[in-house]
């Protein structure tokens, strides 16, 4: 599963995708956005996170941290709608400090 640092991309499938959220000191909030080919979200609902949690019926839901794991958005591609280009994941600090964080995609199964 590729490990993801700070401003990094990678291509998704077309299959169920995880990103989950591996913080070290500060909390911080994994958010979504979708995003159409000319770089922009179509609507307020096209951000998924923890107050907002889920877009496009269930196609890309957050999910809190719990016993089965941490923080993380799981996004099918091939649910989203064909105006839908692409998914961007960020986590957001509480604080100012930013250091120790990575985030890690991989397929759900």
């Amino acid at each position: 599963m590729p490990e993801l640092g700070k401003g990094g991309n990678t291509a998704l499938g077309a299959g169920p995708v995880t990103m989950e959220l591996y913080a070290e000191g500060d909390t911080v909030d994994l958010s979504a956005l979708l995003v159409a080919a000319d770089g922009r979200v179509r609507s307020d609902d096209d951000l998924v996170f923890y107050n907002q949690p889920s877009a496009e019926s269930g196609a890309v839901r957050h999910l809190p941290a719990d016993s089965d794991g941490p923080e993380r958005v799981v996004v099918d591609p091939a649910a989203l709608p064909a105006d839908v280009d692409r998914s961007c994941w960020w986590p957001a600090a509480t604080r100012t400090t930013s250091r120790g964080r990575s985030a890690r995609s991989g397929t759900s199964g």
